[in-house]
């Protein structure tokens, strides 16, 4: 979805609709300074939207600003609440993941940025769900390598008979997409691999809800991105992250991707610029189903970035 990122960003239109599996809404959101908005599962319709995933998958939002993001969202689902009033809100902030080997320029900003929401009466609290993340990326690979070919045959099926994935695979431009699913199909995963991956994704959500529970927390807050945008030039399958060569894929999605496994509504938001002069991205989670909850908290989060 990076076009209608861009597009909102030299604003060309103020708004548009985008897909989101392991963050393909919020990475570019973030990369532009814009709003990407991954909502919980089930809260857009998507069953005519091409496939990966259908574990993962979900319609999503990005804007110019979250006060066109609540008022789109309350057209799209007729839900136009505010569930809290008084903007008392408590946000954790889980450093033990995914404040981890961050550029130096998105580290700052951050830092900043959250010391900005103390200030202006926003509770922080250090929180620590690695026991969770940690478990997600073997499952979350099991689960999407299982789906896809399986999703994708599907959709061909009902909306392109005349179509097999082998034909739409071969008409794949981008050479790392067309790798994924090469793969997918050469080596399929096990149908017990993928229900016991399904089985720890059913287990890690319910935790999860029972622990923001416990932490009388509204959200988790992180940064969306441990890099800034790269020039198109230097588009590869590795970038370099603090003198190291990582892979690009792993680096960009390492802290959106846990949303996506643990059916979590999420936001980013801009927060600063970095040293690099490039846009920074803040995400807030929130349990399954808090949608409108979490968008209150980003609208306050705005408000004080604004200011």
């Amino acid at each position: 979805s990076g076009g209608t990122a861009v597009a909102i960003a030299s604003g060309l239109v103020e708004w548009g609709l985008c897909t989101d599996t392991g963050g393909s809404c919020r990475i570019p959101a973030a990369f532009n300074g814009v709003v990407g908005f991954r909502p919980s599962p089930g809260r857009y319709p998507s069953e005519e939207a091409t496939p990966l995933s259908h574990t993962h998958d979900t319609i999503g939002l990005m804007t110019k600003n979250i006060e066109l993001l609540a008022n789109i969202d309350a057209v799209v689902t007729g839900d136009s609440s505010n569930s809290n009033a008084n903007n008392a809100f408590r946000i954790g902030i889980p450093r033990d993941y995914y404040y981890q080997n961050l550029e130096s320029g998105v580290a700052a900003s951050i830092e900043a940025f959250l010391e900005k929401l103390q200030a202006n009466g926003i509770e922080l609290v250090d929180v620590d769900i690695s026991t969770f993340v940690e478990q997600v990326a073997a499952a979350s690979l099991t689960i999407v390598l299982y789906e896809t070919p399986n999703d994708l045959r599907n959709y061909l099926q009902r909306f392109f008979p005349q179509l097999t994935l082998e034909e739409l695979i071969n008409q794949i431009a981008s050479p790392d997409v067309a790798g994924v699913l090469n793969f997918a199909t050469s080596e399929p995963v096990a149908r017990e691999d993928y229900e016991q991956a399904l089985l720890l994704r059913d287990e890690l959500i319910a935790d999860l809800s029972a622990f923001y529970a416990e932490q009388s927390i509204d959200a988790i807050a992180y940064p969306t991105l441990p890099v800034t945008a790269r020039l198109i030039e230097e588009e590869s399958d590795n970038l370099v992250l603090n003198g190291e060569s990582v892979p690009t894929f792993n680096a960009v999605t390492r802290n959106t991707n846990p949303a996506s496994l643990l059916a979590l509504p999420a936001i980013t938001l801009p927060s600063g610029i970095a040293s690099n002069g490039l846009p920074v991205g803040i995400e807030i989670a929130g349990p399954n189903g808090s949608d409108r909850n979490l968008i209150d908290v980003a609208r306050q989060i705005e408000r004080i970035f604004n200011n």
